[in-house]
């Protein structure tokens, strides 16, 4: 029996194990647990936190929190060995642990593994060693491989032994054996100055193994231990003292099985992304090509590595968990998420708060995903595989996520199959149009792993790619409007202090350092293609004070006028002109978040509805009087002009 926070774990004969609440005992009451295993493991024996399970002929060490988090499965180890000093492991009588030893027994041998655990290891504190990197432009050719390339067969692509990976894995270190790692970066950007973190099975404490300045995309290394160093002795990740590992890696068994690794940097703000994502899905790639199923090529596995990090990254972000707990309120309308029965309530049908909690784990922990590439329809799914069409392979960078989440929501835990009918899987409610809204809110934040600025990475689109794809890359790819709020964006732009309607230039506020999401509030003018932010400023002329209105031209970084534009100017009362320009820095901005406003239009300084012109050429920010759009009478077109504009012209609102 062994006590895990509110539970009491018993492992049982047959190889069962029950779980009881213990905040449920009562005086008088028969406790009666809360789960019940079988087929489980023979033996479970507790370190620390973490369990010791032995089952099918090997041990397993699976992290307490994990476990209870997966409802009490033990479908995710931190690591496993499957021999002790050589021998291999049985399906002991008993495992017991104690002062760092492992005790195995048999039916003929009780045998005492100080090996296994940490007696082999030291640890100095306040101690640190000096560390060189790995050059990676000082490696020789043979050490380096190209992975997902052009070149990949379609057998290459399929085989989940040669191209795989975790998503939470994308820089993956693989022991071949004692002596030498590979190292796989995963990813299609460069990623450097990683650390390759190692750690030892329940042993809550990770050492740095090495470090490499760079590697690049889609790329594989092969090194010998010693390229990163002393071999045996690494300083801890937060620097607080040395590991000694010498008499542990000197023996001839295989050490190996008994590390996890990891990865991170101090300085790669896209490495710091990634070690954020929390699923732990296998991504692999189908060459199923029968039906509405068509062959994978290296350029979509490419892709969708890509594509399955954003995701993945959103899976993992505060404002998913956010929603998915307080789906009904923030995201259902008051309408809770339902299963294969339907919008009711009772089993599979509305969830409750357990639901909430097991789903939300379950689909962090499901176990892989088969991917493909499929025609005539958006998208196929199901537990064992998942399907989209060409144009979503470009059209994430955008955010249009819903066909890949309406896909992954067929198989949502990868265990069973959700209909149409169910929030797993509806176009129309849950987990498609909360991910689609999600992917936008990210992408405007300017939050995400891969964004818009990244889609010549992989280049899908591309006429060069065109031999690769099936289809000609016709979709738009464009972001939708800045005025274009979704739920996400009300609900965090509701708390934002973000400055609200017009407010002055000051030397607190920089717009620069506003993130995408914020930018996206602040009015613009469409000019030449550019979205400029638009402006107003008072200028006396001629004995008075005029309010003009412009866009914000950038003179240094953080230094501005609002400006009318070379095209527009100001006629004197002598027939001359000028071009009005603010003093430096000396103008109003518009900010258009105003939720107590929301859906008002703005208003001019002279209480007429704010205007723009974006036409042939002609631009620029008015008033609306009697439908159309005009300055003061004094303020002139370069054609000779007045700046009067009867239509094509649109009005701002508040939002």
């Amino acid at each position: 029996m062994h006590i895990l926070n509110d539970y009491l774990l018993v492992n049982t004969s047959n190889n069962n194990y029950a779980i009881y609440d213990t905040r449920k005992i009562q005086p008088g009451i028969t406790l009666q647990p809360e789960k019940v295993v079988a087929l489980a493991p023979s033996k479970i024996e507790r370190s620390g936190e973490h369990l010791i399970i032995n089952i099918n002929g090997r041990l397993e060490w699976h992290k307490i929190s994990t476990f209870i988090a997966n409802n009490f499965e033990f479908i995710e180890p931190e690591g496993n060995i499957k021999s002790l000093n050589g021998d291999e492991i049985n399906n002991y009588q008993d495992i017991h642990f104690d002062n760092n030893e492992l005790i195995t027994i048999t039916a003929n041998n009780i045998n005492i593994n100080s090996y296994i655990v940490n007696s082999d290891i030291t640890f100095t504190a306040d101690q640190s060693l000096e560390v060189t990197p790995v050059q990676f432009n000082q490696l020789m050719p043979s050490a380096i491989q190209q992975i997902y390339t052009n070149n990949d067969t379609l057998d290459i692509l399929t085989n989940a032994e040669l191209r795989s990976v975790r998503i939470n894995k994308l820089i993956n270190t693989k022991f071949i054996d004692n002596s030498t790692v590979e190292i796989t970066n995963y990813n299609a950007k460069t990623v450097t100055n990683i650390d390759i973190k190692a750690k030892l099975n329940g042993i809550d404490k990770w050492f740095i193994l090495g470090n490499i300045d760079t590697l690049p995309p889609f790329t594989r290394i092969t090194l010998p231990l010693s390229a990163f160093g002393e071999v045996g002795r690494y300083n801890s990740s937060n620097n607080d003292g040395v590991f000694d590992l010498t008499t542990m890696m000197s023996r001839d068994d295989n050490f190996t099985d008994l590390l996890q690794t990891s990865f991170n940097s101090k300085t790669d703000k896209f490495v710091q992304k990634i070690k954020k994502i929390k699923p732990r899905w296998n991504i692999r790639t189908t060459g199923a090509s029968t039906g509405n199923w068509l062959p994978m090529s290296a350029l979509h596995a490419r892709e969708y590595l890509i594509m399955m990090t954003n995701f993945a990254y959103m899976a993992s972000s505060d404002e998913y968990k956010l929603f998915w707990f307080n789906f009904s309120e923030m995201y259902g309308n008051g309408t809770e998420f339902y299963g294969n029965a339907g919008p009711v309530e009772g089993p599979n049908g509305f969830f409750t708060p357990n639901d909430y909690d097991h789903y939300y784990d379950a689909m962090l922990n499901r176990d892989y995903l088969s991917l493909g590439v499929v025609q005539n329809v958006g998208g196929l799914g199901s537990p064992s595989i998942t399907g989209i069409s060409e144009n979503n392979f470009y059209l994430h960078y955008y955010g249009y996520y819903g066909i890949l989440a309406h896909e992954f929501g067929h198989g949502f835990d990868g265990k069973h199959l959700y209909n149409d009918g169910t929030a797993f899987s509806a176009s129309w409610f849950g987990f498609q149009p909360m991910m689609t809204d999600l992917g936008m809110y990210l992408i405007r934040k300017g939050d995400m792993p891969y964004l818009d600025v990244d889609e010549d990475l992989n280049g899908f689109y591309k006429d060069e790619n065109a031999r690769y794809r099936h289809f000609p890359a016709t979709a738009k790819r464009a972001h939708r409007p800045d005025s274009n709020s979704n739920k996400f964006d009300k609900w965090f732009m509701a708390s934002s202090t973000m400055p609200q309607g017009w407010f002055a230039n000051t030397d607190s506020f920089k717009y620069e350092q506003l993130n995408n999401h914020e930018k996206a509030s602040i009015a613009k003018l469409n000019k030449d293609g550019q979205q400029l932010p638009i402006c107003r400023f008072t200028q006396e002329i001629e004995g008075y004070q005029k309010t003009l209105y412009g866009y914000v031209n950038e003179i240094t970084p953080n230094s501005y006028e609002c400006t009318l534009g070379s095209e527009i100017s100001y006629r004197l009362s002598n027939g001359t002109y000028f071009t009005p320009v603010s003093t430096l820095n000396q103008f109003d901005w518009l900010s258009l978040h105003s939720p107590d406003s929301s859906g008002q239009l703005v208003a001019s300084d002279q209480g007429s509805p704010l205007c723009t012109i974006n036409s042939s050429g002609f631009y620029g920010v008015g008033f609306n009087v009697n439908n159309a759009c005009q300055q003061i009478p004094e303020i002139y077109w370069s054609n000779g002009n007045r700046w009067f504009f009867s239509s094509g012209h649109s009005t701002y609102q508040y939002r």
